[in-house]
């Protein structure tokens, strides 16, 4: 370093008496310079990592703890987090073997159920076909919730105005009704069919449960039916 400082002195002396001096002068300005730049930089860098705590939401954010508790969302996000990628839909072949599963956890649990006289099952594409001609046909599936394992996908009544012919299979002629108090029957008795699944003793027996929510008020169409025939 004295060496150094040797030859920078010699050669600076090159260019008059007064040169190392001067650039001696210098090199301590820029040094100071340096120095205080790199204090002031450090302070903004300590009062910037106190300050980062404070720049999140603050302990009692009235707003936030509206929307989380109130709506259930956080409107202050932003927008873009909105637009994510969604998740990757499942192959086929993950659903013919989900499919395949939900086959046999239906076939395994009907084996244990007490059918009504006259019904009839079959399965379907992830769910099982209770008929009973004439009357209603419902369609169930499974599913994991531990208070209601069965969810009801499908109803329809099979109510005619007659006696259906021999080997022939009766066509419904009740469907879901558009208007008037009719709909509100027939949003009646959807309710109370997912109703009767919903309670937990009818986990392992839910077509005996259906059963006896929806042979009353088919009998009591049929009736009606029938009246209307016979008066016509």
């Amino acid at each position: 370093r004295l060496l150094t400082l040797v030859r920078w002195s010699a050669v600076q002396q090159l260019a008059g008496p007064e040169a190392p001096r001067a650039a001696g002068q210098k090199a301590l300005t820029l040094l100071d310079l340096q120095l205080s730049e790199m204090r002031r930089a450090a302070d903004e860098l300590f009062f910037f990592h106190e300050a980062l705590p404070r720049s999140c939401a603050p302990a009692y954010d009235v707003r936030a703890a509206i929307d989380v508790l109130g709506r259930g969302t956080y409107s202050q996000l932003p927008l873009a987090l909105e637009s994510a990628e969604p998740p990757v839909p499942p192959s086929a072949d993950e659903k013919l073997d989900a499919l395949a599963w939900l086959r046999e956890v239906l076939r395994y649990r009907c084996a244990h159920w007490r059918l009504p006289e006259g019904v009839e099952l079959r399965q379907g594409r992830g769910c099982v076909v209770c008929r009973l001609p004439g009357e209603y046909e419902v369609a169930l599936s499974t599913e994991n919730a531990a208070d209601s394992p069965w969810r009801l996908l499908r109803l329809s009544l099979l109510v005619v105005g007659q006696h259906e012919a021999a080997g022939e299979r009766g066509m419904p002629s009740f469907t879901q009704p558009l208007n008037g108090a009719a709909q509100r029957a027939w949003s009646r008795l959807v309710s109370v069919a997912s109703s009767a699944l919903a309670g937990g003793s009818t986990a392992e027996q839910p077509l005996a449960a259906l059963h006896a929510e929806l042979h009353r008020p088919c009998v009591e169409l049929g009736l009606a039916l029938l009246r209307a025939q016979a008066s016509g």
